[in-house]
């Protein structure tokens, strides 16, 4: 009678540790231990080519638009009310952990990913956990799927940017080589001036914005959110456009300076434009305090 008491004293353990467990402290442990291992590789990169002072002024090469997002997405989670981890949870659960623990950034995001479309799917309609998944389904994006999308289709991406670029220059181009007008050299479009990443940063900082005010989707928050991706994209081709006429001042507007400058001022248009779209969809939330 041993082998069976002991089975039946395992499944009441089981039992009662998934009883006391809420939903929200799963998810929100999960996330954050697949931001993590997802984000670790990127961070001591940044500081072992620049330093730890100067890649955290920098935010470590990567958005704060991406740091915010990241910040609020464990926090929506821990709003959600209190409710008991499913066999399901946990069966995604232990997927998950096995991914993060593959020494691969990019295991995390994909498996992040699938989380994002799991809580989409799990989650009441209205519910934080929802909500969330959007917002976790929009930080994979530039983190992850974007990148892959780079990869797989950075020719035809980039010479989009150059065929605009110079026909507002007056110039010519070949692929993604926008030709300088003094006939000195040629501008080369690198993947990470591609304005591909600034529209993925623009979707998930409207998406940020709908998820901290609790706007509901509609058919404007889309419309809204389209705008905002135009937007950045004019930011990035206009840049690409004074980087195109001023050659001699090339290191400086492409250096660490000029980028960081263009950086927080995109951002800072960007965030303007988002609180204000929230203003005019949902006048009674016009900031995150209100969520």
């Amino acid at each position: 009678m041993a082998a069976p008491s002991l089975s039946v004293a395992r499944a009441w353990a089981r039992h009662a540790f998934a009883s006391q467990l809420r939903r929200k402290d799963f998810f929100a442990a999960l996330v954050l231990i697949g931001f993590a291992n997802g984000l670790i590789s990127r961070v001591l990169e940044s500081a072992h080519n620049i330093g730890w002072f100067a890649g955290l002024m920098n935010t470590f090469d990567i958005s704060a638009i991406v740091w915010v997002a990241i910040y609020m997405v464990p926090t929506q989670i821990w709003k959600e009310t209190d409710a008991p981890v499913t066999r399901p949870d946990l069966v995604v659960g232990a997927i998950c952990l096995a991914a993060f623990f593959v020494p691969i950034a990019q295991m995390s995001w994909l498996a992040l990913s699938g989380l994002s479309i799991y809580l989409l799917c799990s989650g009441e309609k209205g519910s934080h956990l929802r909500e969330t998944g959007w917002l976790l389904l929009a930080l994979s994006i530039p983190m992850l799927w974007a990148r892959l999308m780079l990869s797989a289709l950075s020719g035809p991406i980039l010479r989009l940017d150059a065929t605009m670029v110079s026909k507002l220059v007056g110039s010519t181009h070949v692929d993604n080589a926008v030709r300088y007008l003094d006939g000195s050299g040629v501008m080369w479009i690198a993947p990470t001036c591609s304005s591909l990443a600034n529209i993925t940063l623009a979707q998930l900082c409207w998406i940020a914005f709908l998820t901290g005010s609790r706007t509901p989707w509609s058919a404007p928050a889309i419309l809204w959110g389209i705008l905002a991706c135009i937007m950045v994209a004019g930011f990035n081709v206009a840049r690409l456009v004074i980087l195109a006429l001023n050659p001699t001042h090339h290191a400086l507007l492409h250096g660490p300076i000029g980028n960081a400058v263009v950086s927080w001022i995109t951002t800072a248009a960007l965030v303007v434009f988002c609180w204000y779209g929230i203003r005019l969809l949902n006048p009674r939330q016009g900031n995150l305090a209100h969520a």
